[in-house]
């Protein structure tokens, strides 16, 4: 006979059996114990496509959210304290072995001087056939570019002095 596990951990079964000898039908019974492995596993990938920003520019982030486990994920909620905290996503399920990809942006301000500007996003979520909650993280770095200059420019009025003359 052929079994089909779906995450269950007992499986009762009615074994008809056919005795050649009588030609009777015999009937048994027997519940047997089976262990299911799977993997609640959730990834989330964040890229940039600058390695480094100067003050005023802006920062494109794509974040991919893959289910690289077993089973259907519902509930999904992406948070990014950087990019506004609860970033909407196009869907809160995720099926085993699909993604998903949103984009947010960033605009570099003199505060993140000196830098990296450091920007991590989490993703969570609840696996559907157990309840089981599924998180996954990733951080993208971006070099700050600034450059520290002062420049001084000194002038006398008037343009010639004799000794004793007052300038300013």
């Amino acid at each position: 006979k052929e079994w089909h596990v779906m995450l269950t951990s007992v499986n009762t079964t009615n074994l008809p059996w056919t005795q050649t000898a009588t030609d009777a039908c015999v009937t048994a019974s027997d519940t047997s114990g089976v262990t299911v492995e799977y993997s609640a596993a959730i990834q989330l990938e964040k890229t940039t496509t600058l390695t480094s920003a100067a003050p005023g520019e802006v920062i494109t982030y794509d974040i991919v959210i893959t289910r690289t486990g077993d089973g259907e994920v519902t509930g999904l909620e992406l948070h990014d304290l950087m990019l506004g905290d609860n970033i909407t996503l196009p869907s809160q399920i995720l099926a085993a072995g699909d993604n998903m990809t949103e984009s947010a942006t960033y605009e570099v301000s003199e505060s993140d001087i000196p830098g990296p500007i450091v920007n991590t996003a989490n993703v969570k979520g609840t696996l559907t056939a157990t309840s089981e909650s599924v998180r996954a993280g990733d951080t993208a770095e971006v070099t700050v570019d600034y450059k520290v200059a002062i420049q001084l420019e000194k002038t006398a009025t008037p343009t010639s002095a004799a000794p004793g003359d007052v300038l300013t």
